[in-house]
């Protein structure tokens, strides 16, 4: 495996052979790799959207930004019912729950929770908005004591948190990435070039890639039309008979990785 860090992120009581070969794939491919398996599917799946244009190369992590048209990314919410629809049709928006810690949830212990924060601070009684601010500050790269500062946990519960997302493992193993080639790969290959907050950017990039290839494995396979793609969420519009459909599911997967992460469906408008 080229990449050594890449091993580090399968926590190694819990090694899977499948996983495995599919990152030591993956830490060789190069930018035509990634161009077919990723980054051509990230094209088709906003190509769809037609009054928008999403450009997938000129962000950092590249998290998707909108050069021309409607910018989703920065509408209001409550703007959103404003989305022209089809007569007769549902504007209905799938939200990825808590993305980006679910996904390195199930990169190291290949599993999901509903409620990723919940898991954390039970010994100390900690509430769940605690919870929640200490493990997305913990992602984003705030240190030990900022975590404690702007979440209220006890030492012990972030210790908790770092330990269990195996947050100096991946750091290290990263800038040791980085600093030998100048660049590291995220979970698909993709490379990076700044690791100003490794994890972070590590992540970021990494659940980018995810949203877009599950959403257009969702798109290719559900009865909807897209209407925008939001990072971790899209708006499709659907039809009366599909929403009821829609209510049975209860995850979206990506076909590359196998990972499968629950989703939440809201209804931006009613029925017309």
């Amino acid at each position: 495996c080229n990449n050594e860090y890449i091993k580090c992120l399968i926590g190694k009581e819990k090694i899977n052979r499948q996983v495995i070969s599919f990152k030591e794939n993956v830490s060789s491919l190069n930018i035509t790799d990634y161009y077919f398996n990723v980054f051509k599917i990230r094209e088709k799946l906003t190509s769809m959207i037609t009054d928008a244009k999403y450009d997938h190369l000129s962000s950092i992590t590249g998290r998707p930004i909108i050069k021309e048209g409607v910018n989703y990314l920065t509408l209001k919410k409550e703007k959103r019912s404003d989305i022209k629809i089809e007569k007769n049709s549902l504007l209905v928006e799938i939200d990825i729950k808590s993305c980006e810690p679910n996904f390195l949830n199930y990169v190291l212990y290949e599993n999901f929770s509903n409620d990723v924060y919940s898991q954390f601070g039970n010994k100390t009684n900690a509430s769940r908005k605690d919870k929640k601010i200490g493990v997305i500050s913990t992602l984003y790269g705030a240190s030990k004591k900022n975590v404690m500062k702007r979440s209220n946990l006890l030492e012990s519960d972030v210790d908790e948190i770092f330990d269990y997302f195996k947050v100096k493992l991946i750091t290290n193993s990263i800038l040791e990435e980085y600093n030998t080639k100048g660049y590291f790969y995220n979970y698909y290959g993709r490379k990076l070039y700044s690791a100003n907050s490794p994890l972070n950017y590590w992540l970021q990039s990494s659940a980018a890639d995810y949203c877009h290839l599950a959403f257009f494995n969702f798109v290719n396979r559900f009865p909807c039309k897209i209407k925008a793609v939001i990072h971790d969420a899209v708006l499709i519009e659907i039809s009366k008979e599909a929403r009821k459909k829609l209510s049975k599911i209860k995850y979206v997967i990506d076909p590359l990785s196998k990972i499968k992460l629950p989703i939440e469906v809201s209804d931006i408008t009613k029925y017309i």
